[in-house]
């Protein structure tokens, strides 16, 4: 009997493991969401912004320029060109459309917790989400956002896949951070160094972010704008080889 009740006992705790993990899991997910919401980089947060304007901007031509090779249309398939541009008008439409239907939405906080990925215990976490609410956590985040944007800005730049505007419509960006950096650092060193050890214990927390997570999280915007952009391909390619691609086929 004791035998078979142990037996029970331990499937019981086997057909609820799941269950509970997903519990935790979801907790964790809640604490990681709650986090996220406090943590404002306004100036980080411009140049991403920036980023998604100009690669927006670029999407239609870029899309019939690939058309254009996969075709082999040659040099004279370019803007300018009547069925180019014509059919670079419907792409455009069709992504302004896809817009307004929130489909190519950057990702949400709650999306950008969820891929983060950190080495934090559940007090880590818990200690985190209560000092970005404080004085002092408002003020380390402030001092990283001025911080980070010279070389986050110079890595975005450097990227071969980056919109070509993006260098220059980013100086004044730039320039505002280095101003707002300049004149707030002092004071903000002086208020930290007021809390130097819970300062240091998030300092040292944020560094065990994993270093891969802001290229996760830019990888989930773009394999959003990617399956738009296939949806899109899928609809639009036929229509777009029978108004453009066809009179320049036929005389071959």
């Amino acid at each position: 009997m004791r035998s078979a009740a142990a037996l029970w006992t331990a499937a019981l705790s086997l057909a609820f493991l799941p269950a509970l993990a997903y519990a935790q899991d979801a907790a964790r997910a809640a604490k990681m969401a709650e986090l996220v919401e406090h943590v404002n980089l306004p100036f980080v947060q411009r140049l991403f912004v920036t980023l998604i304007d100009e690669t927006r901007r670029e999407m239609p031509s870029k899309f019939v320029e690939g058309i254009g090779v996969g075709a082999k249309l040659g040099p004279n398939w370019k803007a300018g060109n009547a069925h180019f541009d014509r059919a670079r008008a419907r792409i455009d439409v069709r992504i302004a459309d896809s817009e307004r239907q929130g489909r190519l939405e950057p990702p949400g906080r709650r999306e950008i917790a969820h891929v983060l990925k950190a080495s934090w215990t559940d007090e880590d976490l818990q200690f985190l989400i209560a000092y970005v609410k404080t004085d002092s956590g408002k003020q380390l985040l402030e001092f990283m956002d001025t911080l980070m944007v010279p070389a986050l800005r110079r890595a975005l730049s450097q990227n071969p896949n980056a919109p070509p505007a993006f260098a220059a419509r980013t100086e004044e960006i730039a320039r505002q951070a280095d101003d707002h950096f300049r004149q707030v650092s002092p004071e903000l060193v002086r208020s930290m160094q007021n809390a130097k050890p819970e300062t240091d214990r998030a300092m040292a927390l944020i560094k065990l972010l994993d270093s891969k997570s802001g290229e996760v999280v830019g990888q989930l915007w773009a394999n959003k704008v990617m399956a738009e952009m296939l949806a899109i391909g899928r609809d639009e390619l036929i229509e777009i080889y029978c108004r453009a691609l066809a009179p320049l086929a036929a005389p071959l």
